[in-house]
């Protein structure tokens, strides 16, 4: 071991712990429950998910062949989204989609040239395509 200079600031060196046995996993992890996520999916999403990633994004205007366009809900999971509401679902580009939820406001605004709240309000236009579809669908 190197003598440690007289201004160090430094802990001196401890020795390493060494285990004596191996780790052991004590319980069991569960693998993901495939039925709970396709019933959340479906509550969540539906048949309206694929209607919405089929369009272009409502912020960049991304056609849906060339990028990943995500069906993104409008009302946040802690303010009540995300619990079988269909109807606040938007498409955007996935890069949009994480800035939305990321970026504030201002900086929302800065970078993509749209409010928030712009986007927020497309949603009944989406919901008003998805029901034309339907009807033409069961005609």
């Amino acid at each position: 071991m190197k003598p440690r200079a007289w201004n160090s600031t430094l802990p001196a060196p401890t020795k390493a712990l060494h285990r004596t046995a191996e780790l052991q996993r004590h319980a069991y992890m569960k693998a993901v429950n495939r039925e709970r996520k396709a019933k959340l999916f479906e509550r969540n999403f539906g048949e309206k998910s694929d209607f919405i990633r089929a369009q272009p994004c409502e912020v960049t205007g991304a056609d849906p062949l060339g990028w990943k366009i995500e069906a993104a809900h409008m009302k946040a999971r802690g303010m009540g989204g995300c619990h079988g509401s269909k109807l606040d679902l938007v498409p955007l580009v996935w890069f949009v989609h994480r800035a939305f939820d990321d970026m504030g406001e201002a900086a929302f605004l800065e970078h993509y040239g749209r409010t928030k709240q712009s986007v927020k309000d497309a949603a009944p236009r989406y919901e008003a395509a998805w029901q034309e579809y339907q009807r033409e669908e069961a005609a």
